[in-house]
């Protein structure tokens, strides 16, 4: 009478990078898919191996969670970054397999890009004369308050000035 499986359930993404992602709930079943009540070990949740995007970015929050009653809840987790990643959930020594052999089941989503806080010149304008057309014309890159470059496909008016400022001497 062990644990076979486990389910998650999760509200459907994209989550926003930064906030809590809606609370993620792992169910230890049995073979029937019937929730097994006596597993009230701790559950983990780490990002999964080959993760790409998972590799230097930091899963923050509640990331080890007493289950009660087969059912652990993750409330808080989130991240500072931009992307697709896969999370994966155990629960320790429930699976009737031997220690380091349990059941996992991963999760994968996408966390959008963070509100624009940050506007940087990416590329300077090339040098013309007055009323000449640029050769090579700045670009710029707006940033979240994580440092993540913004990559959604929403649209941004961005206004410039340029100023003349004339040579020292």
């Amino acid at each position: 009478d062990c644990a076979a499986a486990l389910d998650v359930s999760l509200a459907s993404g994209p989550f926003r990078v930064g906030l809590p992602f809606p609370a993620f709930s792992v169910t230890a079943t049995d073979f029937f898919g019937n929730r097994v009540p006596w597993v009230r070990t701790t559950a983990v949740a780490y990002w999964s191996v080959g993760c790409g995007n998972c590799q230097g970015s930091v899963l923050t929050g509640t990331t080890e969670v007493t289950a009660d009653d087969g059912l652990a809840t993750f409330p808080d987790l989130s991240t500072e970054a931009s992307g697709t990643f896969s999370l994966s959930f155990f629960f320790p020594g429930t699976t009737g397999r031997l220690p380091g052999e349990e059941e996992e089941v991963s999760y994968s989503f996408s966390v959008m890009d963070g509100v624009p806080t940050t506007i940087e010149v990416a590329v300077q304008p090339s040098n013309a004369l007055d009323g000449d057309v640029l050769v090579r014309p700045a670009t710029v890159a707006l940033r979240d308050e994580f440092a993540n470059l913004i990559t959604t496909s929403a649209a941004f008016f961005i206004k410039a000035t340029l100023v003349y400022v004339p040579p020292f001497g």
